[in-house]
């Protein structure tokens, strides 16, 4: 795991304003980032602790190019060399959040439901391990119910959840079709709430974290 304090990332600070402040926070971290995921599963928490209040601009700027860059990387796209752009970039990234205060956590809440996003935040860590993780923003049932399974089975792959499982709303194993099933796994990975390796013909799913909440 990969942590970020923005309270020290420039100089002390409490609050973090506007879209150039965002930015330039994000090309301070981006070549570190870039050269870490390299040693495998780069979940990259940023740090909240001590920030009194930040603006939507902020999180647009920082955070949502994190987290668009999680997806294009999950999407297959392919970095075309130094990072000169504010286009977002391929980076092979799970972004969360830590340390949320009140007033940060609602507008944090107020701008993921503007823009359709979710996030993690980590809740509990362990020598780089994330334990557990509750999600921001409004996750669809079954990708909320899938996550969850995906973590009390540590690893899946989309013909094992068809043959082994059901639906949330109770049904027996075989009724939700593999493509089905593969979906949902993809759509979990482009949010970076899992990752994935090529086993075979096949994608085993592993969850970032050990237990997950909602809310």
């Amino acid at each position: 795991m990969i942590q970020v304090s923005l309270r020290d990332l420039r100089s002390v600070r409490v609050q973090l304003a506007g879209a150039s402040v965002g930015q330039a926070d994000r090309r301070l971290v981006v070549e570190t980032v870039r050269t870490a995921i390299h040693n495998g599963v780069a979940v990259l928490n940023f740090d909240f602790s001590g920030i009194e209040v930040v603006t939507a601009s902020y999180f647009k700027a920082f955070l949502f190019w994190f987290l668009d860059a999680g997806r294009l990387h999950a999407d297959g796209a392919v970095s075309g060399g130094a990072f000169s752009s504010d286009d977002p970039m391929p980076l092979d990234v799970f972004p969360t959040v830590s340390g949320v205060n009140a007033e940060v956590g609602e507008e944090l809440e107020m701008v993921l439901a503007r823009h359709g996003r979710v996030v993690l935040e980590a809740l509990d860590t362990d020598a780089g391990v994330l334990r557990r993780a509750r999600v921001w923003g409004a996750l669809d049932r079954s990708l909320l119910w899938t996550v969850q399974l995906l973590t009390k089975l540590s690893e899946a792959t989309a013909p094992e959840l068809h043959e082994q499982h059901g639906a949330e709303e109770g049904k027996l194993p075989g009724t939700i079709s593999v493509n089905a099933w593969n979906n949902r796994l993809v759509e979990l990975h482009r949010l970076r709430f899992a990752s994935r390796t090529k086993v075979g013909r096949f994608w085993v799913y592993r969850p970032i974290m050990k237990e997950i909440a909602h809310g």
